[in-house]
């Protein structure tokens, strides 16, 4: 990690915990990909909603990563996008 860093390719996943968002995660999202240094992937972690969060999430298709479980908690749902993130940050 430290010399992908160090040679300027490092990768940056962002972790996004949410429950019954469905009117905030798009812009969220949206805001993540209008950054001038674009992540590596986004991860949603949908932490047992149930409004409109997963159709939501699903209109980005592969530019997110998205998983769901059962309602846990924000640092349940936190640590399953540290788990499944695949950057260096």
């Amino acid at each position: 990690a430290g010399t992908a860093a160090a040679a300027g390719r490092a990768r940056v996943s962002i972790i996004m915990p949410t429950y019954n968002r469905a009117h905030l995660i798009g812009e969220s999202i949206r805001s993540a990909l209008r950054q001038t240094l674009l992540p590596s992937e986004i991860i949603v972690v949908d932490d047992g909603s149930s409004d409109q969060t997963a159709a939501t999430i699903a209109d980005f298709g592969e530019k997110v990563r998205y998983f769901r479980q059962d309602n846990a908690g924000k640092s349940a749902a936190m640590n399953r996008g540290i788990a499944a993130a695949r950057g260096d940050y």
